[in-house]
């Protein structure tokens, strides 16, 4: 299911009445919105284009940008690649089978190599970001791979080569594969040494989990909570309730939320998860304002904050995002939400400037997402398209376990914790 970038999606309920502001009822599955009803659509690709041009026409964002009459499409990939080239600012839109839709919203168990890379600076190799618990490269007994690790060889191809020649079949490696998929993949990588190492992965099932770690730390005799949190998906809100009960036991009076490698997920989690940090402190208040072409006004609507049960929520007057150039979509909304009520503080790199909310929409067997609204805050800011800025910059160099007291972002938030700056406090000398 990992691909370099990761699908960035938000659920966008259908709304048709006046702007105004919602409860936010608890976050649970909902039926897609089917974009045609005519079983006969699904027998004529022809057909599935202009009901899909039909509905662009009328919701995305940058409407005013396409033309008044279709273009020429042979299939619906071809019909979206035009709409991005008109409007240019549009990264997002896509077409994915309804089965991949379920893997990446429902947490369905799929196969994998489990492995969540990145692309080094130099492009010459993949950058192991994280291993799921699963990934037979972690359980293999004779060769195993480590964060920070840097695969080279791709089944005795250099990664250049593939970069060069067939970018979507190496995506495909690390991507969610088949069920039958038994093909065993060859990796050559240099570990943190610089020690070349060789092995063999058969693809496994992969059960994923969003918290990725989580655990207190003692910054500054403080107790503070870290969570990496990896996709906000809706079957990771039972373990976010349990976490936060236990981290409100523990007394917790700061915590970082690592989200250097969250693409997104679902705004409704995202307001979960900024209700459990922020509690009483945005109690009633704007949680996220949805603005649509000038056609589709009458569907803006603001959304609240939940109200949690107060054995979870931690009532945070101030928090920590780690990020990067992957955090996007849901994860800025979560940051930018916050802003007016709390003090947030970004640790590491300008985030990848998501502020366009999706629908998600059904046809036939394909799932859209496209670009259908603006998000902004409760003070109207979310034109965020050149990414969020750090606070405290710090290079992710993907060398740390999860939570290292000595890795570079953990040690920015113990500054700021120290002297609310992102440096050291220099010592005078007696």
């Amino acid at each position: 299911m990992s691909n370099f970038l990761a699908l960035l999606i938000t659920f966008f309920l259908l709304l048709s009445s006046c702007h105004r502001t919602i409860k936010s009822p608890a976050p649970k599955y909902a039926a897609l919105p089917q974009l045609s009803k005519n079983l006969a659509v699904c027998e004529s690709e022809e057909q599935q284009i202009e009901v899909y041009w039909g509905y662009v026409k009328q919701w995305f964002y940058w409407r005013h940008a396409l033309p008044d009459t279709m273009p020429d499409a042979d299939n619906i990939e071809s019909l979206i690649a035009q709409i991005k080239d008109y409007a240019r600012q549009d990264k997002w839109t896509q077409v994915n089978p309804l089965s991949h839709y379920q893997q990446l919203i429902q947490g369905h168990s799929y196969k994998s190599l489990g492995l969540k890379v990145g692309l080094s600076e130099d492009k010459s190799a993949l950058v192991v970001l994280d291993i799921f618990s699963d990934s037979a490269a972690r359980s293999s007994s004779r060769e195993s791979i480590a964060r920070g690790d840097n695969i080279i060889f791709v089944n005795d191809r250099q990664i250049a080569h593939w970069l060069a020649t067939d970018k979507q079949g190496l995506q495909a490696i690390f991507s969610s594969l088949p069920d039958t998929t038994n093909a065993q993949v060859t990796l050559e990588w240099l570990d943190q040494q610089g020690n070349l190492h060789r092995g063999q992965f058969t693809p496994s099932t992969i059960r994923p989990s969003s918290i990725r770690a989580s655990q207190t730390l003692t910054l500054n005799d403080q107790t503070v909570g870290y969570l990496a949190y990896d996709s906000f998906d809706l079957p990771s809100i039972t373990e976010l309730n349990r976490l936060f009960v236990a981290f409100k036991k523990q007394q917790v009076k700061e915590l970082i939320v690592d989200l250097r490698y969250n693409g997104g997920g679902t705004a409704s989690v995202a307001n979960h998860l900024a209700s459990l940090i922020a509690g009483s402190q945005v109690q009633g208040k704007v949680f996220n304002r949805k603005s649509h072409n000038p056609s589709k006004a009458y569907g803006d609507i603001s959304t609240e904050f939940l109200t949690l049960a107060s054995n979870s929520t931690l009532n945070l007057t101030r928090l920590f995002v780690l990020t990067t150039q992957r955090t996007a979509s849901a994860s800025e909304l979560l940051i930018n939400s916050l802003k007016p009520f709390i003090q947030v503080i970004t640790i590491g790199q300008t985030t990848a400037g998501k502020p366009i909310g999706m629908q998600v929409s059904q046809l036939c067997q394909q799932v859209f997402f496209t670009s259908t609204h603006l998000n902004v805050n409760a003070e109207g800011q979310g034109h965020f398209f050149n990414g969020i800025p750090p606070t405290c910059e710090v290079q992710d160099q993907a060398q740390y376990a999860y939570g290292d007291k000595d890795d570079p972002f953990v040690q920015k938030v113990q500054n700021y914790i120290s002297n609310n700056s992102c440096d050291r406090q220099n010592q005078s000398q007696e």
